[in-house]
């Protein structure tokens, strides 16, 4: 593995054959060499690495008998950050493990190293990120090829098949939808789309998709879809709930403090009681996360409305205790 110093000499390097190239010097490897003091060997060293690195279009001419760039548009893009721009790139690195098991993670890694190289004043012995952990909570085992054959199909519009298992079901389903929008909730991915069997959106986990086929069929995204109508942000969840209730939480004081300073909607009411408990109400469309969430806390969050979500505690928990009687 090559050290800090070593990559930096590289880059700089590159950005001299770089700018050779697309001066049209026609430049070779023994011309290089002797500009940059190095030998031709490592010239053709660093000209297969502008090629894989960084998709560079080099071919050498041999009437010319030197390299030159087929696309005059291609260039090795210079970057200039200010110290707070890169301070925050310092803040990003460990926000990678937010894509763990995805094939972007490998990418991302390596663009940013590739920046990182390239900044003469990026201070590696200086490094925040390394005291900095994100937690992006359990994450599923999505299957590479799924989650890239995803991500084209919604990119260029095509429609996909593929095999899907429900959660209520030991076997898989072949399904063939219209992708139009992917959510990532907690490190677990979702793709929302028009589902042709049960002829309405619906939404489906990547970690529960198998054998994907983009097929050879595009489509146009409805005027009318909007993502936001499926998917609460304020909740951070996803579903097709869209019945919009009115929930009342009431807090127990001995967590009256996480009550007080958490964030849960954005047009939530907090109310302090004088025995010391305290009143979250706020509007979402999802209950099912809000029952879940409530089921979590125990004893110390009591549901004051909506009905429904009271029933749907009360049910939990008698099914709990017989579990356990």
């Amino acid at each position: 593995m090559k050290s800090v110093t070593e990559e930096k000499v590289l880059y700089r390097r590159l950005q001299n054959i770089d700018e050779k190239l697309r001066k049209k010097s026609y430049p070779n490897a023994t011309k290089l060499a002797e500009d940059l003091g190095v030998s031709s060997r490592t010239i053709r060293r660093d000209i297969d690495e502008m090629k894989l690195f960084y998709n560079a279009p080099i071919e050498f001419d041999k009437a010319k008998n030197g390299y030159y760039y087929t696309e005059d548009s291609f260039y090795i893009k210079d970057i200039f950050l200010n110290e707070s721009e890169i301070e925050a790139m310092r803040l990003l690195k460990p926000s990678f493990s937010l894509w763990k098991n995805t094939p972007v993670e490998n990418i991302l890694q390596l663009v940013f190293q590739k920046i990182i190289n390239s900044l003469d004043s990026y201070n590696h012995s200086d490094n925040i990120s390394g005291k900095i952990t994100y937690i992006a909570g359990s994450q599923s085992k999505i299957n590479k090829s799924v989650f890239s054959d995803i991500f084209k199909a919604v990119k260029e519009q095509k429609e996909i098949s593929f095999a899907y298992r429900p959660l209520s079901k030991q076997s898989f389903l072949t399904r063939t939808i219209k992708p139009y929008h992917i959510i990532c909730q907690r490190g677990n991915w979702y793709v929302i789309g028009f589902d042709y069997y049960k002829n309405d959106i619906r939404l489906f986990s990547f970690a529960r998709i198998k054998q994907t086929e983009i097929l050879n069929k595009t489509f146009a995204m409805p005027n009318d879809f909007d993502y936001h109508d499926w998917i609460d942000e304020n909740v951070g969840v996803y579903a097709s709930e869209k019945k919009l209730h009115k929930v009342r939480l009431l807090f127990a004081k001995e967590v009256a403090a996480f009550a007080l300073s958490e964030s849960f909607t954005e047009n939530q009411i907090v109310e302090k009681r004088e025995d010391g408990n305290v009143e979250v109400s706020f509007e979402t469309t999802q209950v099912s996360e809000i029952l879940r969430f409530v089921l979590g806390q125990g004893s110390s969050v009591q549901v004051l409305e909506p009905k429904e979500l009271i029933d749907a505690v009360k049910e939990q928990a008698t099914n709990v205790l017989k579990m356990y009687s």
